[in-house]
């Protein structure tokens, strides 16, 4: 049914108060070079890091198995490996982060929605409308095979042709979004929901396109073919949950308030995928067309959905554009930045930022040497800067140039545009010459295992890198016996032992970390052996797509260099077991990079091999994230040598001297 037309005389009011609103918000919008609403979602993203998933969705239930048969002789027996990997798809559906986010669905599904989030503790809950109109399940979940069905095209984007947009602030993100809506709005009647993220990291964004927002609308109310092609808008802002914040409506007043004064949602959920598929079904009545508008910094909680609400939006005739965060490179979980506002101390939160492509390309590998350290932690964060890092998170979250795979293939496939918004701390991405040669596939990920069968240079990178994420790595303690403090400034602490006691100790617990060396050098042979099996040079040669190259080349450098790295860690705390570099008055070990290597030729031969695919790295693919990963590798020797130190006997200090100001642990919100 076509909607109530607005007359003049409304018109004239909606201009009054659009323009009164216009003054409010942008006063409230602090200007500035660079953002302060950088995507730090909540801490809760920490303890929910789902462990396969980052790469590989878990819709994919079913899908054909790629065999990952052993097919070249190991230096060690198989037989003995830590982890039992039959296929990718079981390394990509069996996981426990698959069976996580299965019973996150259920308890989804369980409850009808009815427009409203669940209630929160925060003081300005979000305010939903709740007619009995807008009370709509989500949709069952479809089985395996309806999933993983062929989706007929209706729209479709070309991501090298206009689908990814790189934007550099706010208002050019909303300026390209605005002009695909006038664009529509051309051809047909239109109807746009403004689909905003919850999140506290997103308040200063909504205000924002709140802001902006005001010239547009008074450029609608002048339209002069408006009662021909009505225009409609409706506002739903969404976390754990979706809410209808403004139905569809004609008067761009409302529009603005609902979106300026959106409450943040503290519980760290983004289920966007349940979002589009409840405005979809909401709004889904309008005759003309659809757009759904989204604007997040995070990739959403509910990945499983991605092909059901592709489906659901190729039905409907809604177009989908994102405006969204920039992915980390084959990982789900990235750190963005945020101060804590009462010590101005910078820290870097875990959110969900990826990953960038359908299926694991990327090893999950540990870089050992940001740190000798342990870790302190605090809820999953790091400091920013001056702390210790153990392991290499910063390395992990190393950014990937696009968008993340999902949010990025539902904008595509249903002719929209995916916006990829720089934030604070992110790196710029690529110039488009350069990034465009580097895109990672947007098909389906049935369609990408499907290619696999007829590409083996793909196909070794895949199963390799699934059998490092079934595996996961951790770098081995390299510091006996160090801690760093769990409170600001986080001091390294090297506490006083006795010599005798200390290397008591000591002894007692190498033999536990050389059996995990070994255990981890399996692992490591195993995907070592994926990436050499015959064919694969004349692969190599045909492969066009640079970005298999440079993972190909990537992957089997970093293997042989952790082959190397395992070997020689090993060799050095067996050699520390019969007193090898020890003093009779050590009482604190470290363990430090050295070029010398002790175990024999097949580590020199392998150190070789490992630097020369390294270097092709990072001269073929020069400025690109896989020949930073690849210099970073190549920062460390291989080797180690020991240093022993003796940590005289503290003095005692004066009685009753009080403890540090301000020593407690600092309080990190969820946001």
């Amino acid at each position: 049914m076509t909607p109530a037309l607005p007359s003049e005389t409304d018109d004239a009011q909606d201009l009054a108060v659009l323009s009164t609103v216009a003054s409010d918000q942008i006063g409230r919008v602090r200007w500035r070079d660079t953002w302060r609403g950088a995507g730090i979602s909540t801490l809760v993203h920490a303890a929910v890091i789902l462990a396969l998933a980052l790469c590989v969705f878990p819709v994919l239930e079913g899908a054909p198995a790629m065999s990952v048969q052993l097919r070249t002789a190991l230096p060690i027996d198989p037989a003995a490996l830590a982890v039992e990997v039959d296929s990718v798809s079981d390394v990509a559906f069996s996981s426990a982060s698959s069976a996580a986010a299965s019973t996150a669905y259920s308890a989804a599904t369980a409850t009808t929605l009815t427009g409203t989030l669940p209630e929160t503790t925060h003081s300005q809950p979000l305010r939903a409308l709740r007619p009995p109109s807008l009370a709509a399940p989500l949709p069952a979940r479809a089985g395996a095979a309806d999933l993983l069905q062929s989706i007929r095209p209706l729209r479709r984007s070309n991501p090298q042709a206009g689908g990814l947009v790189n934007a550099p602030s706010v208002q050019t993100a909303l300026t390209g979004v605005l002009g695909h809506i006038r664009s529509e709005l051309d051809q047909d009647m239109l109807q746009v929901v403004w689909m905003l993220d919850a999140s506290i990291s997103l308040h200063d964004d909504r205000q924002e396109v709140a802001a902006q927002l005001v010239p547009f609308y008074k450029e609608m109310l002048a339209r002069p073919n408006k009662r021909e092609k009505p225009f409609r808008s409706a506002v739903v802002g969404y976390a754990a949950r979706p809410a209808v914040l403004l139905r569809s409506s004609d008067n761009p007043s409302q529009v603005v308030q609902a979106i300026a004064n959106m409450a943040s949602d503290p519980s760290g959920l983004e289920n966007v995928f349940t979002a589009v598929q409840f405005a979809v079904q909401t709004f889904g009545s309008w005759k003309g067309t659809t757009i759904v508008v989204i604007w997040t910094d995070e990739s959403g909680d509910d990945l499983p959905l991605l092909e059901d609400t592709i489906r659901l939006c190729r039905e409907r005739n809604v177009i989908v554009h994102v405006v969204g965060p920039q992915a980390v490179l084959g990982m789900e979980a990235g750190l963005q930045h945020y101060v804590i506002p009462q010590t101005q101390q910078a820290y870097l939160v875990p959110v969900k930022r990826g990953p960038d492509a359908a299926l694991p390309e990327r090893l999950r590998l540990p870089y050992w040497f940001d740190s000798e350290s342990p870790p302190w932690t605090l809820g999953g964060a790091y400091i920013s800067r001056g702390g210790a890092n153990w392991g290499g998170p910063l390395r992990e979250g190393v950014l990937s140039g696009v968008g993340p795979y999902a949010l990025t293939r539902l904008a595509l496939e249903t002719g929209g545009t995916f916006s990829l918004l720089q934030r604070q701390g992110d790196t710029p991405p690529l110039e488009w010459q350069t990034q465009r040669l580097y895109l990672p596939e947007y098909d389906s990920a049935r369609e990408i295992i499907s290619g696999l069968q007829r590409a083996p240079l793909r196909l070794a990178v895949v199963e390799a890198a699934a059998l490092t994420w079934k595996a996961d790595l951790h770098p081995p303690t390299r510091a006996f016996f160090g801690k760093a403090d769990d409170h600001y400034p986080f001091r390294v602490q090297t506490p006083y032992q006795p010599p005798a006691l200390f290397q008591g100790a000591l002894k007692s617990q190498l033999s536990g970390h050389m059996t995990q060396a070994q255990a981890d050098l399996q692992v490591v042979e195993y995907a070592l052996a994926r990436l050499s099996v015959e064919g694969l040079d004349e692969a190599y040669t045909a492969e066009e797509h640079p970005r298999w190259r440079a993972w190909f080349d990537l992957n089997r450098g970093r293997l042989l260099a952790m082959s190397v790295r395992l070997r020689e860690y090993h060799e050095t705390l067996r050699l520390v077991q019969q007193n090898v570099g020890l003093t009779p008055n050590t009482n604190f070990l470290s363990l430090v990079p050295s070029p010398q290597l002790k175990t024999g030729r097949v580590a020199d031969d392998r150190a070789v091999q490992a630097g020369k695919y390294l270097r092709k790295v990072i001269s073929e693919h020069a400025g690109t994230p896989w020949a930073q990963l690849a210099q970073w590798e190549l920062n460390e020797a291989l080797g180690f040598v020991v240093q022993p130190r003796e940590i005289p006997l503290p003095k005692p200090g004066p009685p009753g001297r009080p403890g540090p100001i301000g020593s407690g642990p600092p309080t990190i919100p969820k946001l």
